[in-house]
């Protein structure tokens, strides 16, 4: 709401501007004129005064300053707690750092911070691990304080706490394949505790490039980039990260030069993907999702199964009978992420398309052009 008053005192600053600014000359007698151009001086004063208090009133809502507090619980125990740093954080231009608190707990108090229209987060530090929670903007302009509870968990969480789905999204590009290699990860311990993905190893290609990994937690909603490290064969690498209780979405995604993309899973290894019972039943799978829909890949060294997911359409549930599955994607249309890269108009791809935009167009300025020769005003200069 308080973006909508700035946006509107913006537009009606701009509209009489031009209003004042652009003389408006019409087609009556000098009298006439004479008598609207006191009529227009005091409307204008009028105008001004209402739009001035308008805007300041709008800036000042808009930048209101407002309180950031609450407390620390450890979701392990139930109990309040201490937290070994909380950051108040505004992205903005990136994430900036508004105020730190050192040792703090179990409740908090941040200084005044302006609204902006940025989000805001809150980010703490406990056991030597990271727990972000973001704050709901506020929902009146009268709100001067914003409660938020933390939770952080103590570590512990084993494996057997563990359930996962796997998935892989793969696009063809002009040169090549991007791949994205989807975990989602459900951490049912009891009682609730982080899970430590230190030690696991995640298949990733040597041949991979522009590889970017990250893990969002759906009380968070931010996803946190990851710096992983590469094993000594060169073909996975390790996340030295803890995934809170709850669901979480692990994304590893890479760039390939070919469109043949062969999905290596050693399952000698402790990974996350393996279960003894899993290889030896043959029931692990990956569901697989491809980008254009034309682009239909050719599979080797696996079961495939047709499913139809509701809100994504096509999809084939991959089963891996061997520890290497090879997709082959040589046949089908590219895909590309920004469509005014690519050589044809994703708009008017249809001659009749091209002809009904600009008939559509031309029809727009002819009634607008009716509006202004109707209004019996015309702009000079004087």
């Amino acid at each position: 709401m308080v973006q909508l008053i700035s946006i509107l005192s913006i537009l009606i600053l701009i509209g009489l501007v031009v209003w004042i600014f652009v003389p408006v000359v019409s087609q009556k007698s000098t009298h006439s004129e004479t008598e609207n151009h006191k009529k227009q001086n005091g409307n204008t004063q009028i105008l001004l005064i209402l739009l001035i208090g308008l805007f300041y009133t709008a800036n000042d809502l808009y930048a209101a300053p407002i309180i950031v507090e609450g407390r620390i619980k450890n979701g392990t125990t139930g109990l309040l707690t201490k937290a070994d740093q909380l950051e108040l954080i505004k992205i903005e231009e990136g994430m900036q750092v508004v105020e730190t608190l050192k040792n703090i707990g179990p409740y908090f108090r941040f200084q005044p911070v302006e609204l902006t229209g940025a989000p805001l987060l809150i980010r703490a530090i406990h056991n030597d691990e990271t727990f972000i929670a973001a704050l709901d903007p506020p929902t009146s302009v009268n709100t001067k304080k914003l409660t938020r509870e933390i939770v952080v968990f103590d570590d512990g969480a084993k494996l057997d706490n563990i359930d996962f789905h796997s998935g892989l999204q793969i696009s063809r590009l002009k040169d090549g394949l991007d791949v994205n290699i989807v975990y989602a990860i459900a951490n049912h311990s009891k009682p609730q505790r982080t899970f430590d993905l230190t030690g696991l190893q995640f298949p990733v290609p040597k041949e991979a490039k522009d590889l970017k990994i990250n893990l969002t937690h759906e009380d968070a909603g931010m996803p946190v980039n990851l710096s992983p490290k590469l094993s000594e064969t060169g073909n996975s690498v390790e996340l030295r990260r803890k995934v809170r209780p709850g669901t979480s979405e692990l994304s590893i995604r890479f760039k390939l030069d070919s469109y043949v993309f062969q999905d290596r899973v050693d399952f000698s290894k402790k990974l996350l993907v393996n279960r003894n019972t899993e290889k030896e039943n043959n029931s692990f799978f990956r569901v697989l999702i491809w980008r254009p829909i034309d682009a239909i890949p050719k599979i080797e060294g696996g079961e495939s199964k047709e499913l139809e997911i509701p809100n994504l359409g096509k999809a084939i549930q991959v089963f891996y009978h061997n520890d290497t599955v090879t997709y082959t994607f040589d046949q089908g249309g590219l895909w590309f992420d920004n469509p005014m890269a690519s050589d044809d108009n994703p708009i008017f791809d249809q001659p009749y398309k091209t002809v009904v935009g600009v008939i559509l167009a031309l029809l727009v300025l002819f009634v607008l052009l009716s509006i202004i020769a109707g209004s019996r005003i015309r702009l000079s200069r004087q």
